[in-house]
């Protein structure tokens, strides 16, 4: 078997479609507006969009994954991940290579994720500043089921980028293993999804 065979394996030695119920197409809005009216235009983008979010498994990472780092001069390869967790709720994080999504739940709980994750993928997303205010129709925005919309963001500490959940104006990330860390200032991730 290859290694890339052997890479694209889930946790329980099945292939990430034969995982269930995870993996097959769930809707996630990327508009800041979860409104069940969408127009056509929309349809097309959320479709775009969704399409960029590839299933993955056991720390793998697909070709194009968008890096947290715009120039890739990071120390080590992390990728923008997100996990659907037991409770029902998308959860975005750090992809690292061989060891797969990790970061901090709303509820403030840490998680490692390799068997169900899904890595973000395309070139027509970008980082931009954000300060108390999310930039136009750019920010790309997911919707729980619960009802709470959540962005992604990111931040650099130490010259390492972070990624985490930004909720209510606050950035929480995963830091040093153990940590978890809540910032105010913070680039948030958006998307020209209407190229």
């Amino acid at each position: 078997m290859s290694s890339e065979s052997k890479r694209s394996k889930g946790c329980e030695g099945k292939e990430w479609w034969e995982m269930g119920e995870f993996w097959t197409p769930r809707q996630i809005p990327v508009r800041p507006s979860c409104s069940k009216s969408i127009t056509e235009m929309d349809q097309d983008s959320n479709r775009r969009v969704r399409k960029s979010w590839v299933p993955c498994s056991g720390g793998f990472v697909p070709r194009g994954a968008f890096s947290i780092d715009d120039d890739d001069d990071c120390s080590f390869s992390a990728y923008v991940g997100i996990v659907w967790t037991d409770n029902m709720e998308w959860v975005p994080g750090m992809l690292l290579p061989e060891v797969g999504v990790v970061g901090v739940t709303r509820s403030g709980q840490r998680f490692t994720e390799r068997c169900r994750y899904s890595a973000l993928v395309g070139n027509y997303f970008y980082w931009y500043p954000y300060l108390k205010n999310v930039p136009s129709d750019d920010a790309v925005v997911i919707c729980n089921h619960s009802g709470a919309n959540f962005c992604i963001g990111r931040i650099e500490i130490d010259g390492v980028y972070y990624v985490g959940m930004v909720h209510e104006h606050i950035l929480n990330v995963r830091y040093k293993e153990n940590e978890i860390s809540k910032f105010e200032v913070f680039d948030i991730l958006c998307g020209d999804i209407f190229m």
